[in-house]
């Protein structure tokens, strides 16, 4: 049970990470650097 709940936090992070990420891709577009 650790062991799944671990796991199901890591991909929640990642999916964090890349909505982030995603985020910041963004708005170095929108400002154009």
């Amino acid at each position: 049970l650790e062991q799944i709940i671990e796991i199901n936090l890591m991909t929640e992070e990642r999916i964090a990470l890349q909505k982030s990420a995603a985020s910041v891709q963004e708005l170095i577009n929108v400002l154009g650097i």
